[in-house]
């Protein structure tokens, strides 16, 4: 279960936290506006618990328009769900690409570039 805040100030204050519909068993995640005034989320969308190194996967990134409702873009490597992915980091570039960094089961970081 993930919660969300929104600010119109810039951070200086936020709504009342709400529950979104992406499933999340205690792992990091992250999000970023992109600059067409979406939202990129990326996390591990499985209810598993307790959650465990293994498996963490997939490794989805999913976009809203409003926040509340998350459409998957892509899941990384599903098909290697032994694999593990973990602690995201998202942010995009001025040339509006999308990186996207992870580990790989603790052991090496992975990146990636996308074009939404």
């Amino acid at each position: 279960m993930l919660v969300t805040s929104w600010s119109t100030d810039h951070g200086r204050t936020g709504s009342k936290m709400t529950v979104i519909a992406v499933p999340n068993a205690i792992t990091g995640i992250d999000a970023v506006s992109l600059a067409d005034d979406r939202q990129l989320l990326v996390c591990n969308p499985t209810t598993r618990q307790p959650c465990t190194w293994e498996p963490r996967s997939p490794l989805r990134a999913a976009v809203s328009s409003d926040g509340s409702t998350w459409a998957k873009v892509h899941d990384f490597d599903n098909a290697r769900a032994a694999e593990g992915y973990s602690r995201p980091a998202v942010n995009q570039t001025r040339d509006g690409l999308t990186h996207i960094t992870c580990t790989w089961r603790g052991e090496r970081i992975r990146q990636v570039g996308i074009d939404l």
